[in-house]
Parts: structure tokens; C-alpha cells; sequence
């Protein structure tokens, strides 16, 4: 239960008139009335509830008193690495009627250095020659050096270096006062470094989890790495993830897909619960599925692999609330129903009972069976009937705010 206890009317008044700036799911049925708004919910099951009861907290602190930091970490598949649905979240929680505008960029990943898409709402340039790991290839093994973004690119390139830098227009983005880097340790990795040295007020290296801190003097929207090699050794350094924070009071969503990924793919993630204790999040979001179910589907195997992720998880983070959301309708090679669909539902649903996990089930809000055909004619999904263009993820993101908020106020009414 909501331990805020004595809450003024004007306090109500101001709680909820703050989100009226976002678009309800009534308000899109009206374009797309294939929508099934009254579907549109978080559905706690197991002791969920009581879990989702400390983030609303957090969430309501945050706007009367402005003294909370909402950390939200979306985990998943190309829908996620896109980045489309978590920065439409982020413009959500920092819309222009709440009371924070601010908020951490959170943990991201230089997804072009792996030779792969990058999101929009970050640019990264680099030099030298690099290697890279994800999570998602069958051949990658377990207890890989991967870490929450389930990438890591690696160099032992002494011309290397990585640049990172926020464009000013289009995405919501955030000055950063701290930037911590996760990366490899030990003798033979060579030591990280910030090319705007004249602006760091201290660098602090953690061995026990896996990153370097740097604490910055004043506010900055990109930055520089490069490395310092100890020449009478053969060196290299890994990169799993770059966190870029102020420790300010606000929201932050960071998203942390990885294209092709199943719920097998983030088991391979050796330092998986580390970086978990070092990023606390408030809240994790798991958007898995569509990849298992696609091909050759191997329930036992899915279902096991899914009650691992989330014990792992809950080993360091026995509190943390946990959503799981459902895959949206799709085609295989753009006709074929998936004929296991309905199985891998079930089973979300079996595993979000059995470890007290809420569920939002987009599947049937987005119209059930079949309504990929109405999301498509609607102009709203790539032509393979799978992936969304940016304006149907867009609307996903809107879909799964709603259903947060109009919990949220519920459960504070």
C-alpha cells in the first residue's frame, strides 16, 4: 500500500491534471478503432501488486515533493534497440505538465561500433579496429562478457577511441554531470580515459563491479574515451555499457535491446546481476518472445529459461518490480500466422504467476489475432508485418504509458 498518507485536494487536483497532456488509448481508438482500450492495464498477478506499490511511491514523491529518481530499465529485441518505444517513454515521463524535465540518459550502448543499427537519439563516432560480442547469436556462449546492454565491442588498438554526442532537436535528452563506462578489468586492460580531462573532478575505477566512474566539474552532452596502453604489454579493454547520469531527482528509461534476442540471450550475460546492484532500477520492464516463438519453438526450454532470467534478477533485486509485456501480433514471411502463438502467451502468463510478475498483454490491446493486418493498413508496421515503423512504435509506447498511469492513479485514489 501507498504509504503517503495525507494528501491535500490541491495535491490530488495537481497529481492528476499532470498527465493530461498524454494521449489516452480512447483518444487513439478514435484513429484506430481496431484498439481494445478496455484491455489496455496492468494485470498484477502473484503478489505483484505489493512489488508495483513502491514505484508508484516513488512516482508520487516525485511529483509533490520532486525528491525521487524513477529508473526504468526495458529490456528486449530489435522493438527495444530501435530505441523508438523507450524515447517516446522518456518524452512521456518528462512531459511539459510533470513536475521533473530532467532525468539521466541512463545506460547505453555504441551499437555502430558493433556494426549495427543505432538509436537516433545518440550519434557515436570511433576509431581504430574493434570486435564485438551480442547476445543474440547461437553461437555466443554462456557467461559471456556481456553485460545489461547484452553487447560488448572490444579493442586492442592503440589509435582507438569512441565518441558520443546527444543531438539538441527530435529526442529528449539530458546534460550529464557523471558518465560510468563498463568495462573489462585487470593488468592487462589498458586504463579508460576521458579526452575533456580538464573537466573531470575525479576518476574512480571499481574492480569489484566492472566500471570507471568519472565525475564531472560542469554538465556535458557528449564526450570523448580514449586509452592509455601500457606498451611492454599486449593489451586489450572490453565495453559493455556506457551510464550517463547527474544523480538528479527524475525519470530515466534506458532501453536495452538487442536484434534477434529471446529470454535465452540475456542468461549469456556474465555480469548480469553486477551491473544490476550498480544501476538499481525502480522498475524492469522484460519484452521477450516473438524471437523464441518465430522459428523452431521450444517451450520447456522457453519457460525454464524465463523462470531463470527472473530468479536471477531477484537474487540481487528480491523488491524490484518486474512487467512482462506480451509480443504484438505478427507474420512469418509476412502471411504466415505463428501457429505456437497462443502457447508462448500462455506460458508468460504461467511465469509472471508463478514469480509474482505483472503482466501487460499487448497483444490483445493492439486488436488480437490477426491485427497486424489492421496495424499494417493503418501505416503503422514495417511491410514483414513484424517490426512497427517509428509511428506504431510510437503508439505502442503511448498504449503502455496509459496503462502505467491510469494504475498509477488508481492505486493513489
Amino acid at each position: 500500500m501507498i504509504r503517503i498518507k495525507h494528501i491535500g485536494m490541491s495535491c490530488v487536483f495537481a497529481v492528476f491534471t499532470q498527465f493530461m497532456f498524454s494521449q489516452t488509448c480512447e483518444q487513439h481508438q478514435m484513429d484506430y478503432p481496431f484498439l481494445q482500450c478496455e484491455k489496455n492495464k496492468i494485470q498484477y498477478l502473484g503478489t505483484s501488486s505489493e512489488r508495483f506499490d513502491f514505484f508508484y511511491e516513488k512516482l508520487l514523491k516525485l511529483q509533490l515533493h520532486g525528491t525521487e529518481h524513477l529508473n526504468i530499465l526495458h529490456f528486449g529485441d530489435s522493438h527495444i534497440q530501435a530505441d523508438h518505444l523507450p524515447n517516446r517513454m522518456r518524452q512521456l515521463l518528462r512531459g511539459e505538465n510533470t513536475n521533473w524535465t530532467e532525468g539521466d540518459r541512463g545506460l547505453i550502448f555504441p551499437f555502430n561500433v558493433a556494426k549495427t543499427n543505432n538509436p537516433h537519439s545518440y550519434m557515436v563516432d570511433y576509431s581504430g579496429e574493434w570486435t564485438n560480442l551480442r547476445n543474440s547469436l547461437s553461437s555466443t556462449p554462456q557467461n559471456s562478457d556481456l553485460g545489461l546492454t547484452g553487447m560488448s565491442i572490444s579493442t586492442s588498438d592503440t589509435n582507438a577511441s569512441l565518441k558520443i554526442s546527444q543531438p539538441r532537436t527530435n529526442y529528449t535528452t539530458s546534460p550529464f554531470t557523471r558518465i560510468r563506462v563498463f568495462h573489462s578489468i585487470g593488468e592487462n586492460v589498458p586504463k579508460i580515459l576521458l579526452n575533456e580531462s580538464d573537466n573531470v573532478l575525479h576518476q574512480i575505477t571499481n574492480e569489484s563491479f566492472g566500471y570507471t566512474l568519472f565525475l564531472l566539474k560542469e554538465p556535458m552532452d557528449s564526450l570523448s574515451i580514449v586509452f592509455e596502453f601500457d606498451e611492454t604489454k599486449t593489451q586489450e579493454i572490453s565495453i559493455s555499457g556506457i551510464s550517463l547520469e547527474t544523480g538528479n531527482a527524475g525519470s530515466t528509461y534506458s532501453a536495452l535491446g538487442v536484434n534477434g534476442a529471446s529470454v535465452n540471450s540475456l542468461l549469456k550475460s556474465n555480469t548480469l546481476t553486477k551491473q544490476l546492484a550498480v544501476m538499481n532500477p525502480s522498475l524492469i520492464i522484460l519484452s521477450y518472445g516473438i524471437n523464441d516463438v518465430y522459428t523452431d519453438f521450444r517451450a520447456f526450454e522457453f519457460e525454464s529459461d524465463y523462470n531463470i532470467l527472473i530468479r536471477r534478477i531477484r537474487s540481487i533485486l528480491p523488491n524490484v518490480p518486474i512487467l512482462l509485456t506480451i509480443p504484438g501480433d505478427a507474420k512469418k514471411r509476412k502471411t504466415q500466422p505463428i501457429k505456437e502463438f497462443q502457447q508462448m502467451v500462455d506460458i508468460i502468463y504461467n511465469v509472471a504467476k508463478n514469480n509474482d510478475c505483472a503482466v501487460w498483454d499487448f497483444f490483445e490491446i493492439m486488436g488480437g489475432k490477426g491485427s497486424i493486418n489492421d496495424w499494417h493498413k493503418a501505416n503503422l508496421t514495417a511491410e514483414d508485418k513484424l517490426h512497427f515503423i517509428k509511428k506504431g512504435y510510437e503508439l505502442q509506447a503511448d498504449l503502455l504509458f496509459d496503462a502505467l498511469i491510469q494504475n498509477y492513479l488508481n492505486t493513489i485514489r
